[in-house]
């Protein structure tokens, strides 16, 4: 039962960072006041999808605009990889798994919020 809470937190925590970097996509693409290479990169993306716009696609917006976030970001999609796991169904193993918990998820993030400048806020504790 411990495994499964666990395995049960770390989906949570991943679907509550999906929130947040969607919500500031969103605000960003349609800040007409904005006009830098994230706010060119989130528009056009945002024009392609809208809000069917992957979460991995965001993640390459932000990538695609900070030159040297790839390692962080590389890192937080192997999380991505492993919430995919856990959301449907724990059926496949996923590619690039490396037995996430909750703890390394919030590593994983903290990692991602650091290493990129103006990254949206995810972990605060």
């Amino acid at each position: 039962m411990s495994v499964e809470l666990a395995l049960e937190v770390s989906l949570a925590l991943v679907a509550s960072f999906e929130v947040v970097l969607r919500s500031d996509f969103e605000s960003r693409a349609h800040d007409s006041s904005a006009n830098d290479l994230l706010a060119v990169r989130v528009k056009a993306a945002w024009k392609r999808r809208g809000k069917k716009t992957r979460f991995e696609d965001i993640l390459d917006v932000w990538k695609d605009a900070h030159p040297g976030s790839g390692a962080g970001i590389g890192e937080f999609k192997k999380v991505l990889n492993f919430r995919h796991c856990l959301a449907h169904g724990r059926s496949w193993q996923p590619k690039g798994y490396a037995g996430f918990d909750a703890n390394s998820v919030v590593k994983a993030a903290r990692s991602l919020q650091t290493s990129v400048t103006g990254f949206p806020k995810l972990v605060d504790w």
